[in-house]
């Protein structure tokens, strides 16, 4: 599971505390959502993280030095000497003067949790919270690490069956046929990734009815003879990329049976090196290495 880890640029100090006797605690981070797919959540998620950095920068003051005219009362609601909440107004202008005045700041990681569970056994967690400077670098190191290990993998996505293609479709000039097995890409998003696959698994799907039918299910064509960029219908042009095109796409998928049958999302470049070209799986045996790594 992944999760963001955010790492302040200093330590801040809160009074955690609910009784008479204060709790100094130090703050170095915390950890917070991440959604794998949706890019718009994510974009919610960091103004919260954000907002909750200045949040940090008011506790601090307010723990460390007391703040005059307010005070916290013990759910950590901001209010007047009277115990009466603040406007949201006030409250803005606190965090703002407070984070301004301590300079507070932080850096965002990705976090895979499930590689890092070894580093949590010796504490520092309170829910969310890092409470220790050891643990803090300690997940810095994992989430920069997991970072670069993505940066040099593919992402690979393996048909349910192979897809017989004429090799002047990918390469001009070049005779016979290659089978397909799959797809490697460097994409980093892998939600995007997966839709793009599905797009392009549908688009070999109308290759193949095209080579087989002379024409897709809607009356769509393709000059056989180039790189299949263009479709026909009606004497009307559509770019591949086009969401008509993107349609029939999906109707061939679903006439032949097509489908990803699994998915990989860190594979070593060098894995690939051989039985791939230009993204596209051509080895039966890799295809099959593939497999069985899926099922270790």
């Amino acid at each position: 599971m992944k999760k963001y880890l955010i790492k302040l640029n200093r330590p801040v100090i809160i009074d955690d505390s609910y009784g008479d006797t204060p709790i100094k605690q130090p703050v170095y981070g915390f950890i917070g959502p991440y959604n794998e797919t949706n890019p718009e959540i994510n974009a919610y998620y960091k103004e919260s993280f954000n907002s909750y950095v200045s949040y940090l920068a008011a506790m601090h003051e307010w723990s460390e030095s007391g703040e005059e005219g307010f005070s916290v009362n013990d759910d950590k609601e901001w209010t007047d000497k009277g115990g009466h909440p603040l406007t949201e107004d006030q409250i803005r202008h606190i965090y703002q003067r407070d984070r301004a005045k301590l300079g507070l700041g932080y850096t965002l990681y990705v976090l895979d949790l499930d590689e890092a569970d070894g580093i949590y056994q010796g504490g520092g967690l309170d829910g969310s919270i890092i409470i220790s400077p050891f643990l803090i670098d300690k997940l810095v190191e994992q989430a920069e690490l997991q970072d670069k290990t993505a940066q040099e993998a593919c992402r690979v996505v393996l048909f349910n069956r192979p897809i017989q293609i004429p090799k002047h479709f990918f390469w001009t000039r070049e005779e016979g046929d290659c089978y397909i097995y799959g797809l490697a890409s460097e994409h980093r998003d892998n939600g995007r990734f997966l839709k793009e696959s599905y797009i392009y698994l549908g688009y070999l799907a109308m290759i193949q009815e095209l080579l087989t039918n002379g024409v897709t299910p809607s009356g769509y064509t393709t000059d056989l003879g180039k790189d299949g960029r263009i479709w026909y219908k009606n004497g009307e042009e559509y770019s591949v990329k086009s969401a008509e095109i993107e349609a029939e796409c999906l109707l061939c998928r679903r006439k032949h049976m097509l489908y990803l049958r699994d998915t990989i999302f860190f594979v070593p470049q060098d894995y690939l090196a051989e039985g791939t070209r230009e993204g596209l799986i051509l080895s039966r045996a890799l295809y099959e290495e593939l497999l069985d790594k899926i099922e270790e």
